[in-house]
């Protein structure tokens, strides 16, 4: 969970008054798809298999508006991941699950719903969030040391969520009820958990909370950072270890990583998410792609997630070339509230004709990696090499290659602008978004601007 309380808040508020204000309507919305029940039904796979057979760039959508419409959700089935609001498991039955739309239209996508493991808002009345807090008893809550319900984010005026906490017995329902609440319904593959974090000290250091300091342990006393902290992780790995439990034991386990960079829930997951990927320093954050990549059970998923404006299209390049320098997927959604729909050159394309397709048929056209990233200036210098050393930072200085069976990627975080000689000549993506960067044309001489990234396709 990225701990930069202004955005968290945006997205949370956008999540419940949405869904308190128009979730009656939704029946009405699904009311016309019937004619959906005659598509075919795909073919049953296993969720790993479906995940094999997704190639580079591998792309994920997390989309948060429990209101999917039909034209929405033909859009959202050409991403290879979905995270969807755990909502969208009531209504939109026949979007999910084998035969729903979006494995009709993308047999091998995968779709988990988010729940936040770490928060609730109170007053929400939609099913599954609110069959949750209904049954949530008071002694589950995090306290203050006046014994009040730590209030964690500020929604509207006054109106703020309130903290779980993950020591008490909460660690086990939480699992048990979204397996019967959700999983049992057989429409996703899994739980994407908001809050698997392993620093929750800052609760310490807030200015004009709006309730006394945390006291986990509920002694009546000021917990110390480490004591927090400590007593935090001990409670979220005994809430993934009861996941492990009560979960089908092929379904998905996935997380929003915050600050983790280490194994501290490495093996009790199958991957992890990095949220606002360039909110802070590159080396640092792509860092934590690699070590999510290397910590975590198969089938090992690491996701990156930008943000910003729908036409940065600088922006996106950075972060989906960063990203292909690992095995990881890759987002690029609006600020906030993740309601975007975006498409863009790199995310498909036609490797015959170099031209960008917006359509499902063209995306893995990078195909296979070749090898590992390395320093453009010495083939030797492997990136993950680097990231692991003490000045893993150093990493922002050089630009990075990474070959794959149809193109190469290449990325420049550091702060100038730089000429790469390619060795041999490669062509541009013929773009339809982004036409005066991704022109087409043939390059050997490369001038990368500072902070970008480039997909480049070999020319056959």
């Amino acid at each position: 969970m990225n701990l930069n309380a202004k955005k968290i808040t945006s997205k949370i508020i956008y999540i419940i008054f949405f869904v308190l204000l128009f979730y009656p309507r939704i029946d009405l919305l699904f009311s016309n798809e019937s004619s959906l029940s005659q598509q075919n039904p795909s073919e049953k796979s296993s969720i790993q298999n479906r995940l094999e057979t997704h190639s580079f760039p591998k792309i994920f959508l997390q989309h948060q508006d429990p209101l999917l419409g039909k034209a929405e959700v033909r859009k959202m089935a050409k991403w290879d991941f979905l995270i969807l609001d755990a909502e969208a498991v009531e209504k939109p039955t026949k979007f999910l699950g084998e035969s729903g739309l979006i494995r009709s239209l993308n047999p091998n996508a995968v779709i988990v719903t988010y729940f936040s493991a770490g928060d609730i808002i109170p007053g929400n009345s939609a099913p599954i969030n609110g069959g949750f807090i209904a049954k949530l008893k008071n002694g589950w809550y995090m306290k203050d040391i006046y014994g009040a319900r730590l209030l964690l984010f500020e929604l509207i005026d006054d109106v703020w969520s309130e903290m779980l906490n993950l020591t008490t017995p909460v660690n086990n329902f939480m699992p048990k009820y979204l397996n019967k609440a959700i999983l049992s319904k057989e429409l996703v593959d899994g739980i994407f958990y908001d809050w698997i974090i392993d620093d929750i000290s800052w609760l310490n250091h807030r200015e004009n909370a709006p309730c006394g300091l945390p006291d986990i342990n509920n002694d009546g006393l000021p917990d110390t950072d480490e004591f927090l902290n400590s007593r935090w992780i001990t409670g979220t790995k005994k809430m993934l270890k009861k996941t492990g439990k009560h979960f089908p034991e092929d379904y998905l386990i996935l997380g929003n990583s915050g600050g983790v960079t280490s194994d501290t829930y490495g093996d009790l997951l199958d991957g992890l998410m990095i949220e606002y990927f360039l909110g802070a320093d590159w080396a640092y954050m792509l860092r934590k792609h690699y070590l999510h990549l290397k910590s975590c059970r198969s089938p090992s998923l690491s996701m990156i997630m930008a943000n910003g404006d729908k036409k940065d299209y600088q922006t996106v390049r950075y972060a989906l070339c960063s990203t292909l320098m690992f095995d990881g997927y890759f987002t690029y959604t609006n600020i906030g509230a993740y309601e975007a729909v975006w498409w863009y050159d790199e995310y498909a394309v036609n490797v015959k004709t170099g031209k960008a397709k917006a359509k499902l048929k063209y995306k893995g056209y990078l195909g296979d990696p070749l090898g590992d990233a390395f320093n453009v200036n010495d083939s030797e210098q492997m990136l993950k090499d680097i990231l692991l050393t003490e000045t893993y930072f150093e990493a922002g200085e050089f630009v990075w290659r990474r070959d794959f069976t149809n193109g190469i990627v290449l990325i420049n975080p550091s702060d100038n602008d730089v000429s790469v000689n390619l060795g041999e000549k490669f062509r541009k993506i013929k773009g339809i978004y982004d036409k005066s960067f991704n022109n087409g044309k043939k390059v050997r001489l490369l001038d990368m601007k500072k902070r970008s990234g480039i997909i480049l396709l070999r020319i056959k």
